[in-house]
């Protein structure tokens, strides 16, 4: 059960990440203080410069991934223990677990009945282990920690710091969680910042799967974006174009994800950011009266937008709603979503009603 004053800041009981990745880098370093007030010189620790190939075979040896990974990236199941299952995708099964001393979030990859795995679930741990590494390294800001990878088939798993507060779909719309205005505009700029920061990598990296069950909180109710299986990076001289594989939760896609043939490009973050947005301030899931996912892209073809409530307040509105153009040139930019939550306050969300779940 969450707790019922979020905001409340608890002195998380399990050790971070970071101390996992800096103990052994303090330690070395009073070592070599140590050596040298002693006249003697200690080598360098080579094995966090070194690059070296980690590679996975399907059973049929007709599929494989090759990653670049440092040795302390590369985790042994057997140091890996299984608390109890978080959740369930169509890819990956996550689990809180234990490796050392510490709590981690162990995402392991779904396999066929015979132990194989489809392209596509190849292309999912690629692109993820290569995502995580990518932004942990640039220090990305509300992007879960990566701490590293299992590649023992059949444990074909990514190692990520473990946030105790779960997701955030789970927190308002299982839990029915109400929070609080302040809570909500900070979880709201949060989220902003970390696709606003994807945004501005170069070459841009787009995530295409946003929706609130991939935001989760930490002990202090911080936001952090996990799950970048489909996370691609957009180069100039190689357009995304839709296929077979189009993307994240259909309802949170953009409309040009369900074309055919369609160039993809950072816009499509976009408007699965304005979903997220409107639910984090007190709105509907996206299509939340629609059952069927048929009648759904029935509306997206006939050029109906998710529902930007019209008791929000009067900045908020024409922002969300520009979220949802149909001709993603037209769609907003994230750094103009920032501005308008930034100009937000938490007495305009209370004076609103937007500090609580409304559908109407």
């Amino acid at each position: 059960m969450a707790p019922s004053e979020p905001e409340a800041e608890a002195e998380p009981s399990h050790r971070g990440a970071e101390d996992f990745y800096e103990s052994p880098g303090r330690e070395y370093a009073a070592q070599v203080a140590a050596a040298a007030a002693a006249g003697q010189d200690m080598a360098p620790l080579l094995p966090r410069e070194k690059l070296k190939p980690a590679e996975v075979k399907d059973v049929d040896g007709e599929l494989k991934l090759v990653v670049q990974l440092m040795p302390q990236e590369i985790i042994k199941w057997k140091d890996i223990k299984l608390v109890k299952p978080i959740s369930m995708g169509s890819f990956g099964e996550v689990f809180l677990a234990r490796l050392k001393n510490l709590d981690v979030s162990v995402k392991r990859s779904l396999l066929r009945p015979d132990g194989s795995m489809t392209p596509e679930q190849l292309r999912n741990l690629e692109r993820e282990i290569n995502s995580y590494r990518k932004l942990n390294q640039t220090q990305a800001p509300c992007i879960v920690k990566y701490i590293g990878c299992i590649l023992e088939h059949p444990n074909l798993a990514v190692v990520t710091e473990f946030l105790p507060n779960g997701n955030l779909f789970d927190l308002l719309f299982i839990q029915r969680v109400n929070l609080k205005a302040a809570l909500r505009l900070k979880i709201s700029s949060q989220v902003t910042n970390a696709v606003g920061f994807m945004h501005s990598c170069d070459p841009i990296m787009i995530h295409r799967d946003l929706k609130t069950q991939n935001l989760v909180l930490d002990a202090h109710f911080n936001i952090k974006v996990c799950d970048f299986g489909k996370t691609q990076e957009l180069r100039s001289n190689c357009a995304i174009i839709t296929g077979q594989d189009t993307g994240g939760s259909p309802r949170y896609m953009a409309p040009e994800c369900f074309m055919l043939g369609a160039h993809i490009t950072e816009k499509v973050d976009i408007w699965s950011l304005g979903c997220c947005l409107v639910e984090v301030l007190g709105g509907p899931l996206p299509y939340e009266e629609i059952p069927a996912m048929s009648e759904v892209q029935s509306l997206l073809q006939r050029g109906v937008p998710p529902l930007v409530p019209q008791w929000f307040t009067p900045n908020a509105q024409p922002m969300l709603r520009k979220c949802f153009e149909f001709n993603p040139v037209q769609r907003i930019h994230v750094h103009e979503i920032q501005l308008v939550l930034k100009g937000l306050t938490p007495q305009d969300l209370e004076r609103h009603g937007m500090d609580k779940r409304r559908t109407r």
